[in-house]
């Protein structure tokens, strides 16, 4: 196999180990890959990668929220002018951001290929409020007088796929589902089997902003608290302040200061498998998603899931088979799911195992990066 020259436009370097290390480093035993990222405060790991792997990183401060035209173009020079530096033969351009800058100058490119990885949509097509309005406008403009037919959009789920096919219907686009899991990273973990009397341990693992339910998911928790049930209620996530999305700083504070709930504060990627490994039942229920990694990696440990019935969640759940659907923004929901599933302590293994399977036929890395070697080509 000839290997190829690759470019992967990634945000932030804890995004690219904490979503796609395991898939590019799969993908870099076939191909060279070149990964254009912020490395502030991670110059020393990416060099200690850079020796190990077929890795090399190239620093690009990542783009500050803004709409003001004159940073938007000065940003997309610079991404630009360091893709031509390194002269590829296939981009990545990583998250919906990035897909707008990337369609914009993809045809100055001499790449033989431009991918373009929506992870995920969030509420970009249901946007209220002018700045929301004009960048999705400018994202319609931007791939219908610029994108290239050397083009294809990839989605992690189908919904996703549908719903942005509607809204550009030139764009040539495939599925593929997640970024892979390592197996043996995250490996199965029968729970219950020998105690199905023990305390249940439910972990809600993600940023603390509001679209992803955390309030509801502490609401519910509460109420069942409430009835002196033999449960536990954990979240491990970032919390950033000057995030829009984020929590207010008043609702942080009651999660510091509750005695019910046990903050785990920010999990690296490293301790996310031993995490998960000390909790039993894993909750998501975020507003929306492209796939939640943490739901998958739960599942390859054998977590039964309770996730909302949204595009990118609802396609983890087999028909109550390895857990429950909820309704979005609805803690009373949630909270009959909780309750389910300490009512079915005996359906827990069952449900384990389950959750594992379905990593196994699914989304493990071998099966995940094949996908991808087949578009490259």
């Amino acid at each position: 196999m000839n290997k190829n020259k690759i470019v992967f436009v990634i945000n932030e370097f804890t995004f690219f180990k904490s979503h796609r290390y395991s898939l590019i480093t799969k993908l870099s035993k076939y191909h060279n890959i070149k990964i254009i990222t912020d490395l502030i405060g991670s110059k020393a790991e990416s060099l200690q990668i850079q020796s190990e792997q077929n890795i090399e990183f190239t620093h690009l401060t990542k783009r500050k929220p803004s709409i003001n035209p004159i940073k938007f173009l000065v940003f997309a020079v610079k991404l630009k002018k360091v893709i031509q530096s390194i002269d590829p033969d296939f981009v990545f351009f990583v998250s919906l951001e990035n897909c707008l800058f990337g369609s914009i100058i993809s045809k100055s490119l001499n790449s033989k290929k431009n991918f373009f990885l929506v992870t995920g949509m969030g509420t970009f097509l249901k946007a209220n409020g002018i700045k929301k309005q004009i960048i999705k406008i400018l994202h319609k403009f931007s791939y219908l007088k610029f994108l290239g037919t050397n083009h294809n959009f990839i989605f992690q789920n189908q919904d996703d796929q549908k719903e942005f096919t509607n809204f550009i219907s030139s764009i040539k686009s495939s599925v593929i589902e997640g970024n892979g899991i390592d197996g043996s990273n995250f490996f199965y973990h029968k729970r219950f089997q020998d105690d199905c009397n023990r305390r249940i341990k439910f972990l809600f693992a993600s940023k603390l902003q509001t679209e992803k339910g955390i309030n509801e998911y502490i609401q519910a928790a509460l109420k069942l608290n409430d009835q002196d049930v033999n449960c536990s209620f954990s979240i491990a996530g970032k919390y950033d302040p000057f995030d829009k999305l984020s929590i207010s700083s008043e609702e942080y504070a009651f999660l510091l200061e509750h005695p019910v709930l046990n903050y785990l504060g920010d999990i690296n990627y490293l301790s996310m498998p031993a995490t998960l490994m000390m909790h039993d039942i894993f909750v998501l229920p975020s507003f929306r998603e492209g796939l939640p990694s943490a739901a998958i990696e739960a599942a390859a440990t054998g977590m039964p899931l309770i996730l909302t019935d949204v595009p990118g969640c609802k396609s983890l759940i087999n028909s109550s088979k390895n857990g429950f659907l909820v309704k979005p923004n609805c803690s009373q929901s949630i909270y009959k799911a909780m309750q389910k599933v300490i009512k079915n302590k005996n359906d827990l293994v069952k449900f384990g195992e389950n959750s594992r399977k379905m990593v196994e036929e699914r989304f493990l890395i071998e099966k995940i990066s094949n996908q991808y070697l087949k578009l490259l080509n």
